[in-house]
């Protein structure tokens, strides 16, 4: 493995996972005693999910709703932020329950480590990671929407306990583990949970290609398959999609890519210099502005978000400093910037839902994520209100 692929398969898993475990991050310290029941009746699918949820958060800790979303806190508690009333509340049906997280009978503790969640015909289904001797078991897990009646479903995987990383995204009835069996060897399993049928969409090994993905959007499972040269620089790119009902592959596009992202029937990629788009039923690329850019993107049928991430290293003695500053553009697709967003502590931002954007803060020396910030996005192109959602309490824009 030349040393450059190895680093970059790293980090991009490590800021993947670390996207899961940020929200495992959050510190909340209000009881759900007392606070608005989740109703299980009209609790569903956001209307927007496909659009803002799918490729955004399926490989997330975080479910969007209609009325909020799922997510959960440090301790792996399963949380819900409403957004008619701003509260955060525990997932447990349990009448003057404590939550304590010691508690094998409160409904908010999951076990394991959880991560990506999806609700689907009237259940939440999470993940969860059970250690073994020689390898992990990722378990599909269910409960009802006020976090009652949890039901093991079945075994998604099993990897080696030393496999240097993986990736689990759920989507509807479809679970998807993406793994490093070696240095040089990736995999890609997907499962049907409904059928147990399992298929791997992608599976090599080859010391200068490295696959980023699935990203489920609407019935297709997306996938990128880079390739680099001795050196380590990446040279070419190709988008593939796994249709999940033909159960058909096909090629999408060709080009190098810093990021992509599927709205709106549309792929739309950063390729370092420009933003561009693509019908996903073919065509050609339309140039939509020159932009340069290295982090993600996002569009929610109004706005482009695109993510920058500065990083600049200090040498200091015989150590490397490396400090990473975020901020998001807020752009019209005519190139017309609409509002720069910046916030207290460094972090990624996963550009939530329709109603909401969700950053991460970094705290202390170990670069773990104690808290996380949202902006309602009523606040685009006026004053910035963050709140902290591990109190409630507002957040200043740096």
């Amino acid at each position: 493995m030349y040393p450059y692929i190895k680093m970059k398969q790293e980090d991009d898993m490590r800021k993947k996972r670390n996207m899961f475990i940020m929200f495992l991050a959050m510190v909340l310290v209000m009881s759900g005693c007392g606070k608005k029941n989740i109703d299980m009746e009209t609790a569903g699918e956001s209307m927007d999910y496909e659009e803002v949820g799918s490729t955004n958060t399926t490989n997330v800790g975080i479910a969007l709703m209609e009325n909020g979303f799922y997510y959960q806190n440090k301790y792996t508690q399963l949380m819900y932020y409403d957004y008619e009333t701003d509260q955060v509340t525990y997932v447990c049906s349990k009448p003057n329950c404590k939550h304590d997280r010691m508690d094998s009978e409160c409904d908010a503790n999951i076990n394991g480590d959880s991560f990506p969640m999806a609700f689907w015909n009237g259940r939440l289904y999470y993940t969860s990671d059970i250690p073994g001797n020689a390898f992990m078991k990722i378990a599909l897990f269910s409960v009802k929407p006020d976090g009652s009646d949890r039901k093991e479903e079945c075994a998604v995987a099993e990897i080696a306990i030393d496999a240097t990383g993986y990736l689990v995204t759920v989507y509807k009835h479809y679970a998807a583990t993406t793994y490093t069996v070696n240095d040089t060897h990736q995999r890609i399993e997907l499962m049907d949970t409904d059928t147990g049928e399992k298929k791997v969409l992608y599976d090599k090994d080859d010391k200068l290609l490295y696959v980023d993905g699935p990203y489920f959007y609407y019935d297709y499972a997306y996938y990128s398959e880079k390739k680099f040269d001795k050196q380590g620089k990446k040279i070419a790119e190709t988008l593939y999609r796994y249709n999940l009902k033909t159960k058909k592959k096909s090629k999408v596009h060709e080009q190098l890519m810093e990021a992509f992202t599927f709205t709106k029937g549309y792929l739309f990629f950063s390729d370092g210099k420009a933003i561009n788009r693509i019908p996903l039923s073919g065509g050609k690329v339309e140039h939509l502005f020159d932009y340069k850019s290295n982090g993600d993107i996002r569009y929610d049928g109004q706005y482009l978000y695109i993510e920058h991430e500065h990083d600049y290293r200090s040498d200091v003695g015989d150590q490397q400093a490396k400090c990473d500053d975020h901020w998001v553009d807020v752009m019209k697709l005519d190139g017309t910037k609409v509002d720069t967003i910046k916030w207290n502590d460094r972090g990624y931002c996963l550009f939530g839902d329709q109603h909401v954007l969700l950053f991460d803060r970094v705290h202390g020396e170990d670069g773990v994520t104690k808290e996380w910030a949202m902006m309602k996005k009523s606040d685009i192109g006026g004053k910035h209100h963050f709140i902290d959602l591990a109190n409630g309490k507002p957040l200043k824009e740096e």
